[in-house]
């Protein structure tokens, strides 16, 4: 056979790389903070690594794992920014929902943190950079291309101190129901601060 062009500069894939994240609670500390703005409303996402525990830096570890081109960060959690559209009486009921998920996340930082992040006021969310905070995370199932298979993402936030005591419940498994339900898991595990970067850049 002819030779392979590059084989002998190349890194093998390690295919034992894609160590998977245990479902439970962990002490996370905020990396990164951005904001994104759609059509239907804005979302803020955060990129976090694991702060104490057995699980220190686990996101980092995965991330040095992998090979360049397929290096993405995995460790981020959304948060939709509540947004009323058309004030009709299930708008406002939808808007409520939201907003009480919304002020749980915010909350989860204050109180891990002892500080007072008052979005009833101008409020930046890179008030929540460098930030400890608590989380849940959960199993999911995902659908890609025909292939399927389960990820471990995080769920929602919670104060650290709940995390610490074992004062939180792992939500249920979230199996795939149908085929949209397939393209939003997908879209959750590609998605977030997963660009692919150089080899002297790091991620946050």
């Amino acid at each position: 056979m002819n030779p392979v062009a590059g084989y002998s500069e190349a890194t093998a894939t390690n295919f034992n790389a894609a160590e998977r994240l245990p479902a439970g609670g962990y002490v996370l500390r905020i990396l990164d903070v951005r904001e994104e703005n759609y059509t239907w409303g804005d979302v803020i996402v955060l990129r976090f690594d694991i702060a104490e525990g057995e699980q220190t830096g686990f996101f980092k570890r995965q991330y040095d794992a992998m090979s360049d081109e397929y290096k993405k960060w995995k460790g981020t959690h959304r948060i939709n920014i509540p947004t009323l559209k058309s004030g009709s009486e299930e708008d406002m009921k939808r808007y409520n929902r939201s907003l009480g998920f919304f002020k749980a996340q915010i909350e989860a930082v204050n109180k891990s943190n002892n500080i007072n992040i008052d979005c009833s006021k101008e409020w930046s969310p890179n008030a929540m950079k460098n930030k400890l905070v608590g989380a849940v995370f959960g199993n999911k199932e995902w659908e890609y291309d025909g292939k399927t298979g389960w990820y471990t993402a995080c769920d929602h936030l919670v104060a650290a101190a709940d995390i610490r005591e074992g004062n939180f419940s792992i939500p249920k498994d979230k199996p795939l129901k149908n085929n949209s339900a397939a393209q939003t898991s997908a879209g959750d595990m590609y998605s977030d601060f997963e660009e692919s970067v150089g080899e002297q850049t790091v991620p946050f």
